[in-house]
């Protein structure tokens, strides 16, 4: 047995204690000694120590062994006792048991005996304590799911759910980690966010605290509600504490959606004819990265009525069944393709899921989310008004699909210079320049990569109209391809530094010609470039010329 268990032999007759105390000493037990019951009952109670054993004789004087096991189970004291009999009739061996005693042996003994009995309480009472510990800790548990669900039952409001957007959670246990948030509607647009929080049961609930919190307090942007988010879980939360998330920004009224995608499951653009789009997580989980080194990407694309949206966290697509084979994109794939109703696709994968599980215990939350377009949604409540642009520095990123490209009320580049520049103190005095050379960039990119149009058709102004013709005939007929801007803001003491960076899904166009060329006027092509080239501080194209980056620097006053 383990060495330093404290035992204490009670006994009258000085030569058994004195041949007990032999006995296991020899082992590495500690032993103290009580003569009779009364002062073996004082030593339990008084003694700074706590005894792991007591072995007792049961005929002695003052207070015998019977009694002594019964007092110290009426005082409520579960330490193991074993008896030493004497030849007792069934009876009082019978009571013994009855009152709590572990263990009894006969005299005469041999010392195998002994150690035997003491090794089976000794192990049978640490098995009692394991499992009293147990039990605990189970109500433990049990108290922090009660907790966490009241939490969230009282944080998430579920009255501003417009009736555009079902969705499903299983949950693997009591308390689920993922989580589903509406904004209130404001000018025919309105935020929802879907995440994916780490851990489960009361620590996910403690990161929906701050995380429902956030979401509802006053923004200008979703680009501040993510740097709010971002800076709130890595400045505050264990480095463990981390959220993988979506966050869609739907306009009503023009089909316009913004898509901020990180550290999830690919999502999807579906209608009645089978999924359109598939967007893929551009951005790393927030609360890992600082502000700083933050890239907030946001993928757009223009909605027609009917058209829906589907998100779903990971714990879908990897529920297994008793093969160990998981749902799986493919199955996930083709419920959306299965020429449904939009309205019965979250309940179809409900069911899908749950048929492939059966039996198979669930591993991790499970849900999903899908939100259709429509042209009119009714939404309850008061809208929030936003505020206050994000400080310097900061990078945001756009990725605008085809569908966006082709609207020609507002090109993509005009949303960024109108919600982060603009907006901006700072950058807002230099907003021509920097539109002018988002403009030249994008349709630059637009024209010569995308388009693949020829700049020869722009050398002389009586060509214009033909150039614009077949433009409008290419763009009509787009149908792939993206572009993507990037900005990168920057001080350094009293220098400004802005970074532009426009890629395009096209072959390309040859740049050589006049990049490293004095500006010289042939015509009207590539006059824009050259513009952006002389208030540029550096303008570079990549080999093909799909991806060109230009550097804007002011000097502060």
């Amino acid at each position: 047995m383990t060495s330093q268990r404290h035992i204490l032999i009670v006994d009258d007759i000085e030569f058994n204690r004195i041949y007990l105390k032999d006995i296991l000493e020899s082992r590495g037990f500690i032993i103290t000694e009580s003569e009779d019951g009364q002062d073996a009952l004082e030593k339990i109670q008084h003694l700074d120590t706590n005894f792991d054993l007591v072995i007792t004789d049961i005929m002695m004087p003052i207070i015998s062994g019977i009694d002594l096991v019964k007092q110290l189970r009426e005082d409520g004291n579960d330490i193991p006792v074993i008896a030493i009999t004497a030849g007792q009739n069934r009876d009082t061996v019978i009571q013994l048991l009855k009152l709590g005693c572990d263990d009894y042996f006969e005299k005469p003994f041999v010392p195998s005996t002994l150690l035997k009995s003491v090794e089976f309480v000794l192990n049978k009472s640490e098995l009692k304590k394991a499992q009293k510990q147990l039990i605990q800790l189970n109500n433990e548990i049990e108290t922090q799911f009660l907790l966490s669900e009241k939490i969230l039952e009282t944080s998430v409001r579920n009255d501003i759910i417009p009736e555009n957007i079902t969705y499903f959670l299983k949950p693997w246990r009591k308390v689920s980690g993922d989580i589903m948030l509406c904004s209130e509607l404001k000018n025919d647009r309105q935020v929802i966010l879907f995440a994916d929080l780490s851990g489960h049961g009361l620590s996910a609930a403690i990161s929906a605290i701050p995380l429902i919190y956030l979401f509802n307090q006053e923004r200008r942007t979703i680009f501040n509600l993510i740097h709010t988010l971002n800076s709130f879980f890595k400045n505050n939360m264990p480095v463990s504490i981390f959220l993988c998330l979506s966050i869609i920004e739907i306009d009503y009224k023009t089909g316009k959606v913004k898509i901020f995608h990180a550290a999830m499951p690919d999502g999807f653009i579906f209608n009645s004819n089978g999924i359109q789009h598939r967007f893929s997580s551009q951005s790393p989980p927030l609360g890992i990265l600082s502000n700083e080194h933050l890239t907030i990407t946001f993928q757009t694309f223009f909605l027609e009525p009917g058209d829906c949206i589907l998100l779903f966290s990971d714990g879908l697509i990897e529920a297994v069944n008793k093969q160990n084979e998981p749902f799986g994109m493919l199955r996930l794939e083709d419920a959306l393709n299965a020429n449904k109703k939009s309205s019965m696709v979250i309940e179809d994968l409900k069911s899908m899921v749950e048929l492939h599980m059966k039996d198979i215990p669930q591993q991790d939350d499970i849900s999903a989310v899908c939100i259709e377009y429509k042209n009119q949604v009714k939404v309850c409540g008061n809208a929030v008004e936003f505020c206050q642009p994000m400080p310097i520095p900061w990078k945001i990123s756009g990725i605008f699909d085809s569908s966006v490209i082709k609207f020609k009320d507002i090109p993509p580049y005009q949303e960024l210079v109108e919600d982060y520049i603009e907006s901006h103190p700072i950058l807002k005095t230099h907003k021509v320049k920097i539109n002018l050379i988002l403009a030249e960039l994008y349709n630059n990119a637009l024209d010569y990569g995308l388009l693949r149009l020829d700049c020869n058709l722009k050398k002389e102004i009586s060509q214009y109209p033909l150039f614009f013709i077949e433009r409008e005939n290419r763009l009509s007929q787009l149908k792939e391809g993206h572009i993507r801007i990037d900005l990168v803001i920057e001080i350094y003491k009293d220098i400004g530094k802005l970074t532009i960076r426009i890629e395009d899904t096209g072959h390309g166009f040859d740049y050589q010609n006049f990049l490293n060329q004095p500006i010289k006027i042939d015509g009207f092509s590539q006059r824009g470039l050259y513009l952006v080239k002389s208030i540029c501080h550096s303008l570079n194209f990549n080999e093909t010329g799909n991806v060109v980056e230009a550097i804007y620097m002011w000097k502060e006053e």
